[in-house]
């Protein structure tokens, strides 16, 4: 019995050994991190949105026609309020719909517009709190194709707006200023064309493309679940105190790269007073700098 147990022992050290060689001489070679991130995909459950919506990269071209033939006719519901009135906003979707929603801002505007193309979303307005709130609620993929459309004031600031896109689709920015910011795109396309501006900046997508032209702020958490992520900070990168992590991908944050590995970080701390932060499951992220 002894000389079994010890026999078991030593085939199961000497497999050990081979299991970690054939390991390793796998990771040299390189496996095919793009069937690893569609599996990964499909675990996860992100699949069945991205697919929904072109395969992470938004609505398809005939969806982004009728929304931007909708966005030429009269709204079902529309607001206005004056800078003074709203301070906070927050905007929510269910798990089970898609929607396209447009940051916009106004050089004529003087007061803040909330356009609704669904005549079944809730907008409410806290005088108290000066909280502003939309919601969209529905069954399965109803009028995902029925846009909300919000015209800001150029000089508006808010003290936080949080955008909650739990069905994902795509979230649309030229500029947005506030003390607290938080994005989440469940699976779609986040884009920022002009400036995103925070003293707390949190954006996260599941499964999709983020593409932000300008962040600055003073605290910014980046996460993004499969898909690329293509950013510029304000400033220089000796500005930032930097960490990542990445599982399957890559990670750039200006010349330092992270690449692809199960658990990978970077931390870099200085006392600048920026902080960034990355965390990447399986996709690509580039972070650049102004100057």
């Amino acid at each position: 019995m002894k000389m079994f147990t010890k026999t078991c022992l030593i085939l199961s050290a000497v497999i050990g050994v081979i299991g970690a060689g054939l390991f390793l001489a796998g990771m040299i070679i390189g496996p095919d991190w793009s069937v690893l991130k569609d599996k990964g995909m499909q675990y996860f459950g992100w699949a069945e949105k991205v697919n929904v919506l072109a395969d992470g990269k938004g609505f398809d071209s005939d969806g982004l026609e009728t929304i931007y033939a909708k966005l030429d006719t009269e709204a079902k519901q529309e607001y206005e309020f004056s800078k003074e009135e709203v301070s906070s906003l927050s905007i929510e979707t269910e798990e089970k719909n898609a929607i396209y929603l447009e940051f916009k801002t106004d050089a004529n505007a003087s007061s803040i517009k909330v356009k609704s193309y669904n005549s079944a979303d809730v907008v409410e307005y806290d005088r108290e709190d000066r909280e502003l709130s939309i919601e969209r609620e529905g069954k399965n993929h109803q009028g995902e194709k029925d846009p909300i459309e919000i015209i800001l004031p150029q000089d508006m600031q808010f003290e936080s707006v949080t955008v909650e896109m739990n069905g994902g689709g795509q979230l649309v920015i030229d500029k947005l200023n506030a003390a607290s910011l938080d994005l989440e795109v469940g699976a779609g396309v986040l884009q920022v064309s002009d400036e995103l501006r925070a003293q707390e900046c949190e954006i996260e997508v599941g499964a999709g493309e983020v593409s932000v032209a300008k962040l600055d702020a003073k605290v910014s958490d980046i996460s993004c679940g499969t898909g690329t992520v293509d950013m510029k900070m304000a400033g220089k990168r000796e500005d930032y105190s930097a960490e990542a992590e990445v599982g399957m991908g890559t990670v750039q944050i200006g010349d330092n790269v992270l690449s692809s590995g199960f658990g990978n970080e970077f931390l870099d701390k200085n006392d600048t007073g920026k902080e960034l932060s990355i965390d990447c499951g399986m996709g690509d992220v580039q972070i650049t700098f102004e100057s």
